[in-house]
């Protein structure tokens, strides 16, 4: 990204590291062909993120969903 970066990604909860459990272990009982759920620790992502010279300028979350926007630095 140039100028903005927005993302949406599931919460790192117990509650939501439980739900991708139950989603990978529902998978592989019915060999449904869609790839496996995992839950990144939010730390992570928005560290990854600013490494790319990136600051969050939106924080925001449903009790699902993390919703962040960046923006880059200037330089």
């Amino acid at each position: 990204a140039r100028q903005w970066y927005g993302v949406t990604y599931p919460r790192g909860t117990w509650w939501m590291r439980a739900a991708a459990v139950a989603y990978d272990r529902f998978r592989s009982l019915t060999g449904a062909i869609s790839g496996p759920g995992f839950v990144r620790p939010e730390h992570e992502v928005d560290a990854a993120i600013q490494s790319e010279g990136f600051a969050r300028v939106l924080n925001d979350s449903t009790w699902y969903w993390r919703v962040a926007l960046y923006r880059r630095l200037p330089v």
